[in-house]
């Protein structure tokens, strides 16, 4: 073997022609590393910051709205085309140019950027596939929590109006973080739609808890979010005088929709979400705060006639919805017994309320009626002015 490589040692060192030909391949395999390596630097260009440092955080964006314009377009054709090898890197390439947290996106490019998604989106969405929909709305609900502008309110109010109930329920996340801009913007909250869409959407799709429980949040999350923080609350305070009235009334309308399906002596999926994001939010202290003497007789109407279903939904040989329903009224009466002391009447709903809360599997189905008999008993006397006609027994 040594003598064979020494031989072929020889015979290369005595030819010029091999050595022409052996600097040829190592310049080749130079050349070949070096188009690679520019090769993946651009991939990993394209990748990390496709529009580049300069545009995501440049103060005033609006000199890149070309570019912008032209990354948007580039990204949604495979998504509308139904394109299944691109269209999770087209999504996510959307959702990570305004999400990305380093170097930090500008105001003014998140701006630019929701501008330019609205523009192109809510134009397809007539024409584009159920799946197509669902990551159009995908990419502006996590656009929409980056941002927090009003730049995609149009497209959000279409988007929870779809057909289809997880396009949706994408709408209504996006919704969240949406809807204090609008309502806080004196011309905009005038012709906002995204709350009554919201409802109707519980309405048109009234077979889907996760929806139901979505709406609600759309509309109270962030005002439980800033309430929660005492800090917030004091400096948001201006913003939250402007926004919670619509925003109630909003909950009080998708409890409506909700009860309208339980009147029709049908239930809805999911029931203990009109409480546990219902009522339960709107009693929380700081949010009850926000309430004028209107909308807390609407709350405790609202409380009542859900008690009125409970106790006729309950009666039942199913004991999936017993159970069910056990825990509606055990959280209808935690919201009594947790009543403002300050309030007329309050001792005696807190008491009834307590009762009702204590509940389990050992009551008889005719003692739980019995107690929720008496919270229904119990809240006009607190709240006269929302007292409703009984629902059918």
């Amino acid at each position: 073997m040594t003598s064979a490589l020494n031989r072929d040692e020889n015979c290369q060192n005595s030819s010029p022609a091999l050595e022409r030909t052996k600097s040829d391949r190592l310049l080749y395999l130079l050349a070949s590393c070096l188009v690679l390596l520019t090769l993946v630097q651009a991939g990993m260009a394209q990748t990390t910051s496709p529009l580049g440092n300069d545009i995501v955080t440049a103060d005033d964006a609006s000199g890149y709205r070309t570019q912008i314009r032209q990354y948007v377009q580039t990204n949604l054709k495979p998504i509308a085309a139904n394109d299944r090898e691109n269209i999770s890197r087209s999504r996510d390439e959307l959702i990570n140019a305004a999400t990305t947290p380093t170097p930090a996106r500008s105001p003014s490019f998140l701006q630019m950027f929701a501008q330019e998604l609205d523009a192109q989106i809510r134009p397809q969405l007539s024409k584009a596939s159920p799946s197509a929909r669902v990551n159009f709305a995908i990419v502006v609900a996590r656009v929409a929590r980056a941002g927090q502008s009003s730049e995609l309110s149009r497209t959000i109010e279409a988007l929870i109006a779809d057909e289809s109930p997880a396009v949706a329920i994408w709408g209504l996340q996006a919704a969240r973080f949406v809807l204090p801009v609008v309502l806080n913007n004196a011309v905009l909250s005038k012709s906002d739609k995204i709350i009554a869409n919201a409802a109707q959407a519980v309405r048109t799709h009234q077979e889907q808890g996760p929806l139901a429980a979505e709406a609600y949040r759309s509309l109270l999350g962030e005002i439980e979010a800033i309430t929660r923080d005492p800090r917030k609350r004091a400096a948001q305070k201006a913003m939250l005088d402007n926004i919670s009235p619509a925003l109630i009334d909003g909950v009080h309308d998708i409890l409506g929709a909700r009860l309208s399906v339980y009147e029709a002596n049908a239930i809805p999926n999911d029931p203990l979400t009109d409480y546990t994001d219902g009522v339960r939010a709107l009693a929380l202290p700081a949010v009850w705060g926000l309430q004028s003497p209107d909308q807390r007789d609407t709350t405790m109407r609202r409380v009542i006639q859900l008690l009125q279903v409970t106790r006729k939904h309950i009666d039942s040989t199913d004991a999936a919805q017993i159970e069910q329903f056990r825990e509606l009224a055990r959280g209808l009466g935690s919201v009594c017994a947790a009543i403002d002391p300050s309030v007329p009447g309050a001792a005696s709903l807190a008491k009834a309320g307590t009762d009702l809360n204590r509940i389990g599997r050992a009551n008889p189905i005719a003692q739980i009626q019995s107690l929720i008999d008496g919270v229904i008993d119990a809240i006009p006397l607190s709240f006269p002015n929302a007292a409703t006609q009984p629902a059918p027994k």
